[in-house]
């Protein structure tokens, strides 16, 4: 279960500059995070907390990384309509010579969301050594857009079949995900727009959902409070993030609200494991 929780949150938009790629960050700052120059950090666990939006690196459809043990780096991608993972042993100085598929992504050029089907999110449970990716694509169809899982437990040489996250029956569209994982729980958190609410146009819901099993089941919860139209020519999906540490999680995301644009943050703490 979920409470929500009221506190003073304030927004950061920082740009991280490294040897591997050039990003750019959102966070959200709570009583125990304090920022320090460009990164954030955690004052109770000295660890740094981010969530990528996207990315300035040459790597095409705005990859996603996430590092295991012993220093290891994995990263996920959508390229030439298809879903590559490639990874590095050595702090992101070299990569795999060849990425490895993971699923094809079915290409829809008149699908109305094919802009925010960009991006995979990729997150290691390293108490598991389990990868995980998550993203979204049309396979069901051109206006049934899904939010999918997979994983691999060999380092991501081969990985499972895709797990569908947001099953409903009247078809409608689910799109944009953002996925972390809480490592003090195992926790997954999908948190996606949702248009199964509204039997046409495009009023659009806010959606998190929780998988306490490893991705085999997930438990949903609605976020939003007014649901908003969503514009496929506005840049709603760069505002559009999930932070989660030590069972709390941070879900914002940006709406239109009578003709102007609104910034919603929830913020919810694990009531009970």
């Amino acid at each position: 279960m979920f409470k929500q929780y009221f506190g003073i949150i304030t927004l950061y938009f920082c740009v991280g500059l490294n040897a591997a790629q050039i990003k750019t960050f959102t966070v959200i700052s709570a009583p125990d995070i304090k920022t320090l120059g460009n990164s954030i950090q955690d004052k109770k666990n000295e660890g740094l907390i981010y969530h990528v939006l996207d990315s300035l690196s040459k790597r095409p459809q705005t990859p996603n990384m996430a590092s295991g043990a012993n220093g290891k780096l994995y990263k996920s991608f959508i390229k030439n309509n298809a879903l590559y993972f490639t990874r590095s042993t050595d702090g992101g100085k070299t990569w795999l010579p060849n990425d490895i598929l993971i699923d094809s992504i079915p290409k829809y050029k008149t699908n109305p969301f094919s802009k925010v089907n960009k991006f995979a999110y990729t997150v290691c449970n390293k108490s598991m050594n389990r990868i995980y990716v998550c993203w979204s694509d049309a396979k069901n169809g051109i206006k049934n857009n899904d939010v999918y899982l997979t994983y691999s437990d060999d380092g991501g040489n081969t990985w499972l079949d895709r797990i569908l996250v947001t099953y409903f029956p009247n078809h409608k569209q689910q799109f944009m995900p953002r996925f972390g994982i809480d490592h003090a729980t195992g926790y997954l958190y999908f948190m996606y727009c949702n248009q199964r609410n509204f039997a046409k146009g495009n009023l659009t819901d806010v959606y998190l959902a929780v998988s306490r099993d490893n991705g085999t089941t997930f438990i949903e919860h609605k976020l939003n409070e007014a649901a908003f139209e969503w514009k496929n020519n506005s840049s709603l999906d760069k505002y559009f993030s999930l932070v989660i540490n030590n069972g709390s999680i941070y879900p914002i995301w940006m709406q239109t609200d009578q003709k102007k644009i609104s910034c919603s943050c929830y913020i919810y703490q694990r009531c009970q494991p």
